[in-house]
């Protein structure tokens, strides 16, 4: 049993190997085709438009097509897609078309994932599955970034690319070997779309409200990983270390910040299947929001003192991802169940789109004349993050409030 689901859990941490070795490198680029921040946080903002545009209709199709087969070929697709980026790509325009298309394909490998791994598990260890699932994702994304930080001396961004597509396959190959080939509703790929599917999503209050917090945990999670390593470069630069070497560092660390988050995911999807999804919901978005008000702040700091601050920042974050998932699995009837996934991705990820642009504008804002990023400039923009986190806190309240009113009531 075990073994099955360390292979289940390598099947994330393969395909998702290549989802952040743009921003990772996103410094370097910007010197070479001479972007400026907008234009950078836009590439990657491309990559999360394209994953939208294929997830809304790829997740809602798990209604009627088996989860493991889109998955599937779609993790296909990004390791090609990622190839072509690396191959292709020599400045702005061609870069955020080309990302695009790695988002696109990406876009088969979330939601149906988690549909694929969580069928047929009782709701009181639905948590651990889909933790272990996001958590394997967490820990890919955060070698996405250590992958460059450790081969950038010695070889091309292009050529380290291509090497993490290889990976890719290699998780194309397992999911073809291990995904569960189980269905909540077998009969569902001979019924028609019916658009009251849509309407029985919408009419759902609580599963609303989930997904709007859905969409605030991954504005503030996005606005973080698309600008992580080009914060921590700004941290350590030194006389004499050049920008290569500084950015090698930057991604090394930044990994190691995402990858410890992804122990939390796990512990949360845990902890959630025991003490209840809102509650800890609460706890993960509160933390959040208060380091996004601090963490900008703290480059004058000792790099330990940020290092450590930026942990901390990562797990509560990050800590929440699964749980607030599994609440859309929970609340959403089987029938409905891709339609309303599918709900929370188009939203959920077209708040991850725009958080990295707006990122990026604020830098630019409240940067001084002459110079590229300040103090000022990453404490405002990493606020920024903490002031939609706000909201989401005060959503989930909301939520406890009205699951609390319709309990005595009934």
């Amino acid at each position: 049993m075990l073994k099955r689901l360390f292979r289940i859990g390598l099947i994330p941490f393969l395909v998702q190997i290549v989802t952040f070795n743009y921003s990772t490198i996103m410094p370097l680029l910007q010197r070479e085709w001479g972007m400026n921040a907008a234009q950078a946080g836009a590439v990657f903002s491309a990559q999360q438009v394209g994953f939208v545009l294929a997830a809304v209709v790829l997740t809602a199709l798990t209604d009627f097509v088996p989860s493991w087969r889109i998955y599937f070929i779609s993790s296909l697709g990004v390791g090609l897609a990622n190839i072509g980026f690396a191959l292709f790509a020599n400045g702005f325009t061609a870069a955020l078309w080309l990302r695009a298309a790695v988002g696109f394909c990406l876009g088969g490998t979330y939601m149906p994932g988690l549909r694929a791994v969580s069928e047929g598990k009782p709701a009181n260890k639905r948590g651990k599955v889909v933790g272990l699932f996001v958590g394997a994702m967490v820990l890919g994304g955060a070698a996405s970034q250590s992958l460059p930080g450790l081969l950038l001396a010695r070889m091309s961004w292009r050529l380290i690319f291509v090497i993490a597509s290889l990976g890719v396959f290699g998780g194309s190959y397992l999911a073809w070997r291990l995904m569960p080939r189980t269905s909540l509703l077998p009969e569902g790929k001979n019924m028609p779309y019916n658009i009251g599917m849509l309407k029985n999503v919408f009419k759902n209050v609580p599963l609303i409200m989930i997904i709007v917090i859905y969409g605030v945990h991954m504005w503030e999670l996005y606005g973080l990983r698309g600008w992580l390593v080009t914060y921590l470069a700004e941290v350590l630069k030194r006389p004499g270390v050049t920008e290569m070497q500084t950015v090698s560092i930057a991604a090394n660390w930044s990994a190691f910040i995402v990858a410890a988050g992804a122990v939390l995911v796990w512990l949360g999807g845990q902890f959630s299947d025991r003490l209840g999804r809102t509650g800890t919901i609460l706890i993960f978005m509160a933390g959040g929001s208060l380091f996004s008000f601090t963490f900008g702040w703290a480059m004058p700091l000792p790099v330990p003192v940020v290092i450590i601050t930026g942990v901390i920042y990562g797990f509560l974050v990050i800590g929440d991802s699964a749980v607030i998932s599994t609440s859309v699995i929970d609340l959403a009837p089987a029938p409905v169940r891709g339609t309303a996934m599918a709900v929370q991705t188009l939203f959920g990820f077209s708040i991850a789109a725009a958080s990295p642009v707006v990122f990026g504008i604020v830098l630019d804002a409240f940067s001084a004349s002459g110079f590229s990023h300040t103090q000022l400039a990453w404490g405002m923009a990493f606020s920024m993050l903490g002031v939609v986190s706000l909201t989401g806190v005060i959503l989930v309240l909301c939520l406890r409030l009205f699951n609390k009113k319709r309990n005595n009531s009934n």
